[in-house]
């Protein structure tokens, strides 16, 4: 068909599908890229996209994004976002950064495509890292607008309503 109509492939496939004649059907997911997925979760999908193609793989953004959402890697993952955060303790932004600059909460950067006008690139900041900035700096933190269940989950390991 591409050599009679001089089209891309790309241009009949996409028009077959829309007739309901065809469809592109993507390779399944195999345990080595979702466990590219699980390792690297906490980045974007275009830094994750980097990892997979590393690893010798080949995926869409989409289709990482989508397998994440899936698979709920985000929602397992072992820490918060600063923004996150920031609702958890029930304090602007900006005072999460506070202390990241601080040292006095420990955070790595996501790797994000974020340029420095879009306020820069983001951190990820692991359960550990909140633990350890709880029980150091007790004084920063205003009990009466932190995330009760969220707080006792963290400061008890989990262990909150367990008996």
């Amino acid at each position: 068909m591409c050599a009679a109509t001089a089209l891309p492939r790309w241009l009949i496939n996409r028009r077959a599908a829309v007739l309901g004649l065809a469809r592109i059907k993507k390779p399944a997911w195999n345990a080595d890229e979702v466990a590219v997925l699980e390792r690297w979760g906490h980045l974007t999908d275009a830094v994750i996209q980097r990892k997979l193609k590393a690893a010798g793989f080949q995926r869409s953004i989409n289709a990482i994004h989508l397998k994440m959402k899936r698979l709920r890697i985000k929602q397992n993952l072992d820490g918060y976002s600063a923004h996150a955060l920031a609702t958890a303790f029930g304090v602007d932004g900006h005072k999460i950064t506070y202390w990241i600059n601080r040292k006095m909460l420990m955070a790595a950067r996501r790797a994000t495509a974020r340029s420095e006008f879009q306020g820069g690139d983001t951190y990820w900041i692991t359960h550990k890292a909140v633990r350890e900035f709880v029980l150091a700096y007790p004084d920063e933190i205003d009990l009466r607008k932190v995330e009760k269940w969220w707080f006792l989950d963290l400061l008890t390991d989990g262990r909150i309503g367990s008996r």
